[in-house]
C-alpha cells in the first residue's frame, strides 16, 4: 500500500526480528539468568 495499513505488523518479519534479539543478547549479555538455557531460535536464525 502506498500511504500504509492499519497499524498492522508483518507477523513474519516481527517473530524473526524477536528470535534474532534472542540471539544477541545469548552473545552479548553473558551475566543475564538465562545464560546457559537454550535459546528459542531456529536453525536459518543461527545461519542468518
Amino acid at each position: 500500500m502506498e500511504y500504509g495499513g492499519l497499524g498492522i505488523l508483518d507477523l513474519e518479519k516481527f517473530s524473526r526480528a524477536l528470535r534474532l534479539r534472542w540471539l544477541w543478547h545469548s552473545w552479548k549479555s553473558l551475566d543475564r539468568p538465562w545464560v546457559g538455557m537454550e535459546v528459542p531460535c531456529e536453525e536459518s536464525d543461527k545461519a542468518a
